[in-house]
């Protein structure tokens, strides 16, 4: 229990920072992140065929939050893994996995995998990534996202389509 102590503790601490939203243009966005879960990663070339098709993105990360490696594990540049092996004892992130998400600076993060409010891991990963503009669907800590979309839909294109529509209104198109 001494992991959701001390992330809950790193979250607030980031949310004492000044923070600065800028929202992207959705026509010329350059980098996008998402984080998901191991159930969502199943889905990853579906995933991957709509975001091509609805975003005008150059490059695009995936962040997949689960357990264990999986066993289908796909290696590329573009995925990677967050497991129980880069967490410390007190539930923060090992100092390499740290600097290593810390080392890129995306102009969208998107938080799918909704929040797990036992571990918060998913909270706590999203303070250690670099963006001037975070979306979320899911509903803790809501202040550590400049936008939360309320979906009732836990289907991860769905929430790629929803995504799409609300910074196509936010943007004016």
């Amino acid at each position: 229990m001494f992991d959701k102590f001390f992330r809950n503790r790193a979250i607030c601490a980031f949310l004492k920072k000044e923070k600065k939203c800028v929202l992207p243009d959705i026509s010329k966005c350059p980098t996008m992140a998402l984080l998901i879960n191991g159930v969502q990663f199943a889905r990853l070339k579906e995933l991957e065929a709509n975001l091509n098709k609805l975003f005008a993105v150059k490059k695009y990360f995936f962040f997949v939050i689960s357990d264990d490696l999986p066993d289908n594990m796909l290696v590329g540049d573009k995925i990677n893994f967050i497991t129980k092996k880069n967490f410390n004892f007190f539930g923060k992130l090992e100092s390499d996995a740290k600097s290593s998400l810390s080392s890129v600076s995306y102009d969208l993060i998107v938080n799918l995998s909704g929040c797990n409010a036992e571990t918060l891991a998913e909270e706590y990963v999203m303070t250690v990534l670099k963006t001037p503009f975070r979306i979320s669907f899911g509903k803790s800590f809501e202040s550590l996202y400049d936008l939360v979309i309320d979906s009732k839909n836990d289907d991860v294109i769905e929430k790629i389509v929803a995504l799409h529509k609300y910074l196509l209104m936010l943007s004016g198109k």
